[in-house]
C-alpha cells in the first residue's frame, strides 16, 4: 500500500505542514508505505492552462508518483475561510493525477468556523477530476489540537487505508 501525502503550505512551521506529517506517521504505522510531498519543493509557477508537459518538469514528476500512488492525503492551510491559493493552482495544473484514486483531504485553519472551506476544493477533485473522495476529515485550529487529536488522527488514517484497499480489491 502506497499513500502520497500533500503538505501544500509553503510555511515550514505551519499547522498544515505538521498535520501532513502526522498522518504520514499515522498511516506508516497501519503498515502502508509513505510518500510526503511538500510543495515548497516545487518551483513556484501560474496555472494558466498549458500542457503539463510545459510546466517545470517537477511538476510532471509529482503528477507521475500520483498517478501511481495507492491513495493520496492532501494536507491544505485554510487561509480566509478558503484552502490557499498555492493548494488549487497545484490542484489545477496536476488534478488529474486524481482521476479514479482515492484521495483524503485534512486541513489546519485559524479558527473551528472554518470547517466547510475544503467544501470547494474537494467538490472539484471530485466533479472535475473524478477522485474517490474519503468522507472524513481532519481539521486542527491549533498545536494542542495535534496531541489531542492524535486517536482521531490514527482513527483517520486506519479508515482511509481501509478504504483505499477495499477500492483496490
Amino acid at each position: 500500500m502506497n499513500i502520497h501525502v500533500i503538505a501544500s503550505s509553503a510555511n515550514a512551521q505551519s499547522l498544515s505542514q505538521t498535520l501532513a506529517r502526522q498522518v504520514a506517521t499515522a498511516l506508516t504505522a497501519t503498515g502502508a508505505t509513505c510518500q510526503v510531498w511538500d510543495i515548497r519543493d516545487l518551483p513556484p509557477t501560474w496555472c494558466d492552462g498549458r500542457s503539463l508537459a510545459d510546466y517545470p518538469a517537477a511538476y510532471g514528476d509529482l503528477h507521475q508518483q500520483l498517478r501511481q500512488a495507492d491513495g493520496v492525503v492532501w494536507a491544505v492551510p485554510i487561509y480566509g475561510a478558503a484552502v490557499s491559493g498555492a493548494s488549487k493552482n497545484l490542484l489545477d495544473i496536476i488534478g488529474d493525477a486524481f482521476t479514479g484514486k482515492p484521495v483524503a483531504v485534512v486541513s489546519a485553519a485559524g479558527g473551528p468556523r472554518s470547517y466547510l472551506a475544503i467544501k470547494e476544493f474537494m467538490i472539484a477533485m471530485l466533479f472535475e477530476f473524478r477522485a474517490y473522495l474519503f468522507p472524513y476529515t481532519v481539521q486542527i485550529h491549533d498545536v494542542g489540537e495535534l496531541e489531542a487529536n492524535a486517536t482521531r488522527i490514527d482513527d483517520f488514517a486506519t479508515n482511509f487505508v481501509t478504504m483505499v484497499k477495499r477500492l483496490a480489491a
